[in-house]
């Protein structure tokens, strides 16, 4: 909740380099909790707030964690699909994965 207040207080304040921390820190909490659809959004933004910063280190920090969240919606998707017995489910899970990153 005060992560979410500190995002409303930067994007009030047009301060870039606060919006961006703050969710980065939005989507690493989001991340913690397993809600990574959540925690890709918010740190899709912090990677773009990232480059308009134009901070290399920064844009490199933020690359890596969206990258994580991205692998962890990603492999959470795949334990829900192959505890299922029906091995269409996951041929079709696989064809779809394909075309995302395609």
């Amino acid at each position: 909740k005060e992560l979410k207040s500190y995002l409303t207080i930067a994007n009030g304040k047009s301060d870039v380099a606060a919006q961006q921390r703050a969710n980065r820190d939005l989507g690493e909490a989001e991340m913690k909790l397993g809600r990574y659809k959540e925690a890709v959004d918010y740190l899709k933004k912090a990677f773009d707030l990232a480059n308009d910063l134009g901070d290399h280190q920064i844009l490199d920090e933020a690359r890596v964690a969206l990258g994580t969240a991205k692998g962890k919606m990603v492999m959470a998707s795949y334990m829900n699909v192959i505890q299922d017995p029906d091995i269409s489910k996951v041929l079709a899970w696989k064809f779809q994965r394909r075309k995302d990153f395609s």
